[in-house]
């Protein structure tokens, strides 16, 4: 088994999809896209052509043989097996077409992965963002002060081994490094109380704790996330925000914005992103949003989408929805860190003795407040 686990480990060190997807000069790009903001008609200014890089891409042949080794000689329950498989299927379909960058590609790619919008889904978004925006809460908190936040939030899940910084180097206000058990927070940013608590639901309360639980179960692979992953991760996350009852107006709106944004990008550009999402927010904040709908693509000015940020709002959909019909659910959710659609091959490793879901005081979202 030791074999087998430190082959899939290197094999998620070498296959790096986010490094592979996002342009090169970053900056650059959205400082042109800002530049271009509020001026009607104008095209010229953004560049047609974004380039990309591809660290480690030469070394995930080797890693997905030596995994194929490790796997074909280990002993495992069927389930097991399908998950490890599942997790080199998409190791090779990743890898095989990174430098693929048709929009064509992204958008079913991305599709695939993280499942499609509905009509439904843009109405709802569309209401959200029709609802005068909150002016919101004052940002007085500093990063010093929620990492200190967070680290209590450890100490009261009895969560060890992990670990709180603030980095300069950052260019988002904080992430989750699930592997590296590392919670980063940027070292200038500055949040509102209310984002506080909104953080500590969906960063401890949900990804650090899910990730925390499905690395002691009997069995490894419940720590991999497999297939549509994200939509769940993601979409679980909002949904304890708001059973929580921190979820906010601003944040609400940045979820339901995503889904526009989406929306537009199947059918435009960038430049028509842009300009739909500045109706309902700041235009850094719009920037950054459409250049994420377009990572990946060589041509960001055509028709097509990486449509996984949606996958906040019509996530936390989907898990609401599946929770009002199948509380019982809940604890199995951080058994593993495997999507929805695969609970019922969770039950199967309960019953096998290889998974325990977490205990009901667990669940309760707002035990980390």
């Amino acid at each position: 088994m030791t074999d087998l686990l430190a082959a899939f480990e290197h094999l998620g060190k070498v296959v790096r999809p986010t490094a592979w997807g996002n342009p090169v000069d970053l900056p650059a790009i959205r400082a042109e896209l800002r530049a271009r903001t509020g001026r009607p008609g104008t095209t010229d200014g953004p560049r047609t052509t974004w380039t990309y890089e591809y660290p480690d891409l030469d070394k995930v042949p080797d890693a997905i043989a030596a995994c194929e080794a490790a796997l074909k000689a280990a002993d495992l329950h069927e389930q097991e097996v399908w998950a490890l498989q599942t997790v080199l299927e998409e190791a090779r379909d990743v890898s095989s077409e990174a430098k693929n960058h048709t929009a064509e590609r992204v958008t079913g790619h991305t599709s695939k992965l993280h499942g499609n919008i509905t009509p439904d889904d843009v109405a709802a978004a569309t209401k959200v963002l029709r609802c005068p925006a909150d002016p919101g809460q004052e940002k007085t908190v500093d990063a010093e002060g929620v990492a200190e936040a967070m680290r209590v939030c450890l100490q009261r899940l009895e969560i060890e081994g992990w670990e709180v910084v603030v980095d300069p180097g950052m260019a988002a206000d904080m992430s989750v490094l699930g592997g590296k058990h590392r919670v980063k927070v940027r070292a200038d940013a500055t949040f509102a109380p209310c984002a506080v608590q909104q953080l500590l639901v969906h960063e401890i309360g949900t990804h650090v704790l899910r990730r925390h639980r499905a690395e002691g179960q009997r069995t490894p692979v419940a720590r991999y996330a497999v297939g549509s992953a994200m939509r769940t991760e993601e979409g679980f996350a909002v949904c304890r925000e708001n059973r929580a009852g921190v979820n906010f107006n601003a944040r609400d709106r940045v979820y339901a914005a995503r889904v526009l944004a989406v929306d537009i990008a199947l059918r435009a550009g960038i430049v028509d992103v842009v300009d739909a999402l500045v109706e309902h927010l700041d235009v850094d904040t719009a920037v950054g949003m459409a250049v994420r709908v377009k990572r990946g693509m060589e041509n960001p000015h055509e028709p097509g989408a990486n449509v996984k940020d949606h996958v906040y709002f019509t996530g936390s959909r989907m898990v609401e929805e599946h929770l009002k019909a199948h509380p019982d659910d809940l604890g199995l959710l951080f058994a593993t860190k495997w999507p929805l659609e695969e609970l019922p091959r969770v039950k199967t490793l309960v019953d096998a003795g290889l998974v325990a879901p977490i205990p009901p005081e667990l669940a309760d979202p707002g035990i980390v407040l």
